[in-house]
């Protein structure tokens, strides 16, 4: 077994509200990402990127997550918001440990 964490690329994202299809219609995925003693931040990240991801590692596991090429911090996947339907990720929430 690997040491090797995860690791996802997000990029800041101004867009909010029900505009964000347009994100997901680009194959962008919405999330934020939020901590203890830290401001919320709006991002986005590469919605195949994080499908992979998602099956690739477990519920509990942590990911390096960089956010527009800064130094990278672990997260864990907090929650991730699915559509009952079609069952494609809508909105994911990532928790800076």
């Amino acid at each position: 077994m690997s040491n090797a964490r995860a690791s996802l690329v997000a990029e800041h994202r101004e867009i909010t509200g029900k505009k964000v299809a347009q994100l997901r219609a680009a194959g962008r995925l919405p999330a934020v990402v939020y901590g203890h003693g830290e401001d919320s931040t709006n991002v986005t990240v590469d919605a195949h990127d994080f499908e992979q991801l998602r099956r690739r590692s477990g519920a509990n596991a942590l990911v390096d997550l960089s956010i527009d090429g800064d130094k990278a911090r672990p997260v864990l996947v907090h929650s991730v918001q699915v559509h009952p339907v079609n069952r494609r990720t809508l909105h994911v929430d990532l928790f800076l440990v």
